[in-house]
């Protein structure tokens, strides 16, 4: 059966239409609003708890302050009291606790994940995007400190290894 759209042109029109069906909830543009205003309370959180880590990284920036060193570190830290368990944001935790060279092995894998997102097999694809997901989750959020959700990401890292490499046999 011929719909009239090539396979190519379903990727196009899916990529449009999902972000007008998200743009009409009333909910979703009013969030927005508050976000590109500045008056959301959880923004400006972020953002204080962020220059306090920043801070931190001046500090440590080659070796890191050490594993689950966070809440012994920030404290002397942070900007404007602004208290927090971790940085809400994992590549500055990362970076904070880790390091340079640990961003810059997590920063090495990224183009090889979202690469396979479009030339892998369908797959490799699938678990390429779920790392994705995950990755731009991170931008925003420190799921690093939750064990179950660190070990689903280490867990798809570890199966997009397998299938790339071809450990893995796919139909």
């Amino acid at each position: 059966m011929n719909s009239g759209f090539k396979s190519g042109q379903w990727r196009w029109l899916i990529l449009l239409v999902i972000p007008l069906l998200v743009f009409s909830i009333q909910g979703f543009r009013v969030r927005m609003a508050t976000l590109l205003t500045m008056t959301d309370s959880s923004l400006w959180y972020r953002l204080h708890i962020w220059q306090g880590v920043l801070r931190c990284i001046h500090q440590y920036w080659l070796w890191g302050s050490g594993p689950g060193s966070f809440q012994l570190i920030y404290p002397w830290y942070q900007f404007k009291d602004t208290f927090s368990v971790h940085a809400h944001q994992l590549f500055l935790q990362i970076w904070l606790e880790n390091g340079i060279l640990s961003m810059m092995a997590y920063f090495w894998l990224f183009p090889k994940i979202i690469k396979s997102c479009w030339t892998g097999k369908d797959l490799v694809r699938i678990v390429g995007l779920i790392i994705t997901i995950f990755l731009i989750d991170g931008m925003v959020e420190t799921w690093s400190e939750s064990p179950l959700i660190n070990g689903y990401f280490w867990f798809f890292c570890g199966l997009w290894i397998s299938l790339q490499s071809g450990e893995i046999k796919t139909k």
